[in-house]
């Protein structure tokens, strides 16, 4: 992981600078950090003038992410889509501690946002990110195997590494009787190492 930009944020914990999208002056001004569970978060520095910084940040999906940079949506439109709440973030240069509250958006003064219409507009050398961004996007495929009952088998694809389960009730064969054995509660089998069920 890379240095830890902000530590100790509560309920999420240190944030390691991830990505530079646009500095001043060699600081960093928009960038994204991540956490130590792979969460993405989209850091703007709306004061960076004077030894006393500020930030607004939210943490941010994927493919939210992507649309950021490919230009997609405006910055002020990532602050608005999202269903968490703004971090805001202030640093006393005097004390070198960082301060931190959560907010709603509708509560954070405008003139700490970005400008409406205001894109990113800086894709040089985002190739290769855009490539790393793209391997955490989870998809999936499901499919319904006949030969077994209540069962779905996803094919599940993250960071390229390709991942198999299903979720369901076991095969039951007929018995003498000709009538179908009741079935198990739901019976997960895994390839995979790590398995999310809701």
């Amino acid at each position: 992981m890379n240095k830890v930009f902000f530590n100790d944020v509560p309920n999420i914990g240190d944030l390691y600078i991830n990505m530079v999208l646009l500095e001043f002056e060699l600081e960093p001004v928009l960038f994204v950090c991540k956490d130590s569970y792979s969460n993405f978060f989209l850091c703007i520095c709306d004061d960076f003038i004077d030894a006393k910084r500020s930030w607004i940040t939210i943490k941010i999906p994927v493919e939210d992410l992507l649309d950021v940079i490919n230009d997609k949506i405006t910055l002020l439109s990532a602050f608005k889509k999202s269903k968490n709440k703004t971090i805001i973030i202030d640093y006393n240069p005097d004390k070198k501690i960082y301060d931190y509250r959560m907010a709603n958006f509708s509560d954070i003064d405008e003139t700490e946002l970005p400008c409406e219409d205001q894109y990113l507009d800086e894709k040089e050398n985002f190739d290769d990110y855009i490539d790393y961004l793209k391997s955490y996007i989870i998809s999936y495929d499901i499919q319904y195997d006949a030969d077994y009952l209540d069962t779905i088998f996803i094919n599940l694809n993250k960071n390229n590494c390709e991942e198999n389960f299903s979720i369901g009730k076991e095969y039951n064969p007929v018995l003498d009787t000709k009538t179908l054995e009741k079935p198990n509660d739901v019976n997960i089998k895994s390839n995979s190492i790590l398995l999310f069920a809701a």
